[in-house]
């Protein structure tokens, strides 16, 4: 889903920068999507992701959560409907918790994060990560009875190189589909992968860098014990936070207040 959003999101960038009306766009987009399907061949993965990633691109478009949550469950529904088999893939729970999570969390998270003076940019990878880690932990949790600690970090790690690579990947797969394997614009191909090269090394070094610390698999119960035991843990870290920024909050209007009474005081001493 995050490929498909990233490449299509580029396209309606270039497409709305351009001054083309909203309904075209829309239909850029769809076709956009559509395309991207048959480049990388349809598949229930695809689909899921080509579902998720159309979601995510009417959410970044409206940036309002009111028409992104009801698009998620109509495409939640559309693709079971379409295949049923997707009602016991695990993928599938993952997509749709992700997507959700986004599209709930993903806003608060990082205005919470840019009032405690997190740079915007790395606020909104920061949001995406966690947000994501909130909602699909107590799903792998009762999956395989693991709680990853690391998946945040390794998440903002790989953000810079993962949009370089799914784009310039599917440019890569576009200009070699032109002509013969051995014609001029497989040539070109190969050089655009082959600049990829430090991109890609860098996301597989963090991804093996964070797989084999302690904290990459901490052991939990599997199955609904599981979900439920990390969901109480991301409860009560939840509430710690919040609790945290509240008594920072009062601890700095309770100096202010107390500074405006000391300040009332002497003026109106001076004035007697």
């Amino acid at each position: 889903g995050a490929n498909f959003a990233l490449v299509c999101g580029s396209v309606l960038a270039v497409v709305r920068a351009v001054g083309t009306p909203p309904r075209t766009t829309a239909v850029i987009g769809a076709l956009v999507i559509l395309a991207f399907v048959v480049l990388v061949r349809p598949s229930p993965s695809v689909l899921r992701a080509a579902m998720m990633g159309a979601v995510g691109i009417l959410a970044l478009a409206s940036s309002r959560r009111s028409q992104a949550i009801p698009a998620l469950g109509t495409a939640t529904i559309v693709g079971l409907l379409w295949w049923p088999g997707l009602a016991v893939s695990p993928g599938f729970a993952l997509s749709v918790a992700a997507t959700g999570g986004l599209v709930v969390l993903g806003a608060p998270i990082r205005d919470r994060l840019t009032r405690r003076r997190v740079p915007r940019g790395l606020a909104e990878v920061l949001a995406m990560a966690i947000a994501a880690q909130i909602v699909t932990a107590p799903i792998i949790a009762g999956l395989s009875g693991s709680y990853s600690a690391v998946s945040v970090v390794a998440n903002v790690l790989v953000a810079p190189v993962v949009g370089v690579i799914a784009i310039a990947g599917t440019a890569a797969a576009l200009v070699g589909a032109i002509g013969p394997p051995s014609g001029i614009c497989a040539d070109v191909a190969l050089v655009v992968l082959r600049g990829l090269i430090p991109e890609v090394w860098w996301m597989l070094a963090c991804a093996r860098t964070a797989a084999n610390t302690p904290w990459a698999r901490l052991p939990v119960p599997d199955g609904a014990v599981g979900a439920v035991v990390v969901i109480a843990v991301t409860v009560v870290v939840v509430l710690v936070v919040r609790n945290r920024h509240t008594r920072r909050l009062r601890s700095r209007v309770r100096r202010v207040w107390q500074h405006e009474r000391r300040e009332r005081a002497t003026a109106s001493a001076a004035g007697r």
